[in-house]
């Protein structure tokens, strides 16, 4: 057997408010922002083809549950709106909270100052993880300025390359 890497056998000293890499809840958000991200893999291209711009909505911007009387069940946008503002959100925090996620550096090391993660975090994934969370849904509930550029959401698939 070969032995344990130091990083997960030695007592890290972090600051406050700082979690580590290895830990239950960074287990337990990674496995969070998995599914987040399957859902974005599934839902935005079916939104892009089935609800973006061109689609034949109905009057009012409205679209109809299929096969449901026009009258009983009427939604305003695409059906995903709220679940996709949750998604959204949840991509914000995972933005904050990698901002204090200690990490592991060339040396083998865990760091866990947090001026060192956030220049790690700057230099690594935050530039694909900001245009993957960019509240393109909320703006659309606020304003209707998102209505010419549908293809936009698109950009939230750059969280794929997270995996």
């Amino acid at each position: 057997n070969l032995p344990l890497p130091e990083y997960k056998t030695a007592a890290a000293k972090k600051p406050k408010w700082v979690f580590s890499h290895y830990g239950y809840f960074k287990n337990l958000w990674d496995v969070v922002i998995l599914l987040a991200t399957i859902y974005v893999a599934i839902i935005v291209p079916y939104n892009a083809a089935f609800h973006g711009a061109g689609f034949d909505q109905g009057t009012n911007d409205t679209f109809y549950c299929l096969g449901s009387d026009p009258n009983m069940i009427k939604t305003t946008k695409k059906p995903s709106i709220i679940s996709d503002v949750l998604v959204e959100v949840i991509f914000v925090i995972d933005i904050l909270l990698n901002f204090r996620t200690t990490f592991v550096n060339q040396k083998g090391e865990v760091v866990s100052s947090s001026k060192d993660i956030a220049i790690n975090y700057l230099r690594t994934w935050f530039f694909l993880d900001l245009v993957a969370a960019l509240p393109f849904d909320l703006f659309d509930l606020i304003s209707d300025l998102m209505k010419s550029y549908e293809s936009i959401h698109l950009l939230k698939l750059i969280r794929l390359l997270r995996l």
